[in-house]
């Protein structure tokens, strides 16, 4: 039985290739192609074409079988993974481990491109600067402040981006939950738009919210808890616009 987005497969006997396709079949990974004998450059074609398709099946199996120079230059050229020992379950152990490396920095890719909540309080006594950009002093009351990030009031307007985040006169890209820092604000104005005491929250733009949930662990309970606070500032404030 084969997959058209599956592994490909090699051993030494058909006993061992029988075993590696059942054991990996019982990991949810079917086989694209299985036979007996050494890897070649047409194994690594496959696994390309699957590859494209889903990065974690496609990659190359081998049990007791010879791995050429060429071979293993052609998968490093196109970043195929190949899993070849003699132990079997050392290889499924190896891959299971890659595996959850490759979903780990998915994650991280994803987390990277989206706006995590952020509750900050501008703190009395703190302005460094009052415009282009305002430098003012703020605690992370909850979640992080990063680089980048937009600001908005418990109104949900916008008062502009971070463009820097300094601690001790150091430069740096985030600061967490407890900290107190100076942030720079790009359009932020002291007296305007930005006043001391102020409570501040990071502004998610609507498609973000399904995308932060559906991530599950990467927020703890309060920060989940701030995240359906912006939400209803933001619902809020475009009621208040229409």
């Amino acid at each position: 039985e084969t997959e058209s987005k599956g592994a490909v497969l090699r051993a030494d006997t058909l006993g061992a290739l029988e075993a590696l396709t059942v054991l990996l079949k019982n990991e949810g990974l079917k086989a694209k192609k299985a036979d007996i004998g050494k890897i070649t450059k047409g194994d690594v074609a496959e696994a390309v074409s699957v590859k494209e398709k889903d990065e974690t099946k496609g990659v190359i199996f081998g049990f007791n079988v010879k791995v050429d120079s060429e071979v293993m230059a052609e998968a490093e050229k196109f970043g195929v993974r190949i899993f070849s020992g003699n132990v079997i379950y050392r290889i499924l152990e190896d891959y299971a481990i890659w595996v959850k490396g490759v979903k780990e920095n998915k994650k991280k890719e994803k987390l990277s491109a989206l706006t995590m909540p952020l509750k900050m309080r501008f703190l009395s006594g703190f302005t460094f600067r009052n415009s282009k950009p305002a430098v003012v002093g703020v605690k992370v009351l909850e979640g992080k402040l990063k680089n980048g990030m937009r600001i908005m009031n418990e109104h949900g307007k916008i008062i502009g981006k971070v463009v820097g985040i300094q601690r001790k006169n150091e430069g740096i890209d985030q600061a967490s939950k407890g900290e107190e820092v100076s942030a720079s604000i790009d359009k932020g104005v002291v007296g305007r738009n930005l006043d001391e005491n102020q409570v501040l929250f990071s502004y998610i733009p609507k498609n973000q919210f399904a995308e932060i949930t559906e991530l599950g662990d990467v927020l703890n309970s309060d920060e989940k808890e701030l995240l359906e606070d912006i939400r209803a500032i933001i619902i809020k404030n475009k009621e208040a616009e229409e």
